[in-house]
């Protein structure tokens, strides 16, 4: 028993490992096909959504910022995602950041994300930009419920968005696993110790 519990900690660590890396992985394939890449300014992409709250059907927008650590604005595109829906976007470059903007129907709850895939520099004169990831924003959906028989206003449920933790995707999920860790630790000791002392 207590060697099967061994086993699924080690095939879960395993797993957190690869999920982790695999993003960071994926980034370097896209940029390292550039060849000035070492020389690659860094960005990063912000995330919001207004209203952070709507009924299922209704619309929403998306709004990414992308920035780079120095030189002019990016360029390039955004690509956006909210479930199984996806937009591609043209950045409108300003003075030090350049943004996009995705309207979406609401099927529910779900996360909202933006990855700025990068852009290699067309020329020696020219800057190329890194590839960067939005953390995720949870648009929140609400359910209307139908009014009552006695004529009275009908109710609203509403699920709110998750507040922003600032952290980023990887490391919310890394504390999730983190804990997850610590119960599946508790319970491998209990049992141990049960068959030890039985």
């Amino acid at each position: 028993m207590f060697t099967r519990i061994a086993r699924i900690v080690v095939a879960t660590l395993l797993g957190a490992v690869a999920l982790l890396v695999s993003p960071l992985v994926a980034s370097s394939a896209s940029a390292a096909m550039c060849p000035q890449y070492p020389a690659m300014v860094t960005t990063t992409t912000t995330l919001s959504i207004s209203p952070s709250t709507v009924a299922k059907g209704q619309s929403f927008t998306a709004k990414a910022t992308v920035t780079a650590s120095t030189g002019p604005a990016p360029t390039g595109i955004i690509v956006f995602k909210y479930g199984s829906q996806r937009r591609e976007v043209t950045l409108v470059p300003g003075t030090t950041s350049s943004t996009a903007s995705a309207t979406f129907t609401a099927t529910g709850t779900r996360a909202v994300k933006a990855r700025y895939p990068g852009k290699c520099a067309e020329s020696d004169a020219q800057a190329g930009f890194g590839p960067s990831h939005s953390r995720t924003v949870i648009l929140g959906a609400e359910a209307n419920r139908a009014a009552p028989s006695s004529g009275s206003a009908g109710t609203t449920s509403a699920v709110g968005g998750l507040a922003a933790t600032g952290a980023s995707g990887q490391t919310e999920l890394f504390g999730l696993l983190g804990l997850g860790m610590i119960v599946v630790g508790g319970l491998a000791l209990v049992v141990h110790r049960r068959r030890v002392n039985g």
